[in-house]
């Protein structure tokens, strides 16, 4: 196998055309629209300014975003006597100007997409007394609670080695019932000198 011989050691520096393309693509890999992120008004998702539309400009009928009469949104009250209403409109973030691909797809076809807000996904507007709360205080106020565990326990562990489904299981609920091993396996794992 020939080896091609260099020229000299180390390389020459390289010239000013080429280090010209070496900058050019790091300023354009680092440049702010390649990274930055804004929320899509139909599914609420942070996604890349490079994946996302201006709502503005789309040319499309959110009327497919209406949930009225479906009870998902509600008007804020501010007292406990004033009358339970919904919202009127389109079911999206008003906070957002855009729209991301998928959601635009959907909804072009006159669909509503799988996680948009229309959904009955859509929380409303976050009161000012719940956006900086620590995480005990956001288990106080949460819908949902995080301190049950759910396992099943399976009797005999060896047949189920196999299968990953009853194996997690066993392994949620810390419950290892270890399988009848002959004495002669035991002792010739132990020491390869005993013999039984």
């Amino acid at each position: 196998m020939d080896v091609p011989e260099c020229e000299s050691f180390p390389p020459a520096p390289p010239d000013a055309l080429l280090r010209r393309k070496i900058i050019n693509g790091f300023c354009e890999a680092i440049e702010p629209s390649k990274f930055e992120e804004a929320g899509c008004a139909v599914c609420g998702a942070l996604t890349l300014k490079t994946e996302l539309s201006k709502l503005s400009t789309v040319n499309i009928d959110l009327n497919v975003l209406n949930a009225i009469g479906l009870g998902f949104t509600r008007k804020e009250r501010k007292l406990p006597t004033e009358p339970i209403s919904e919202l009127n409109g389109h079911v999206i973030d008003t906070l957002c100007q855009h729209i991301c691909i998928h959601c635009k797809k959907k909804v072009r076809r006159r669909k509503v997409p799988k996680f948009a807000l229309a959904r009955g996904l859509w929380l409303g507007e976050i009161p000012e007394q719940l956006q900086q709360l620590s995480f005990p205080e956001k288990l106080l106020v949460g819908r949902v609670r995080h301190n049950q565990c759910v396992g099943a326990k399976t009797t005999n562990l060896w047949d189920s080695f196999l299968d990953l489904k009853k194996s997690m299981r066993a392994l949620m609920t810390c419950d290892f019932p270890v399988p009848p091993m002959p004495p002669t396996y035991i002792i010739n794992c132990s020491d390869p000198g005993v013999t039984a």
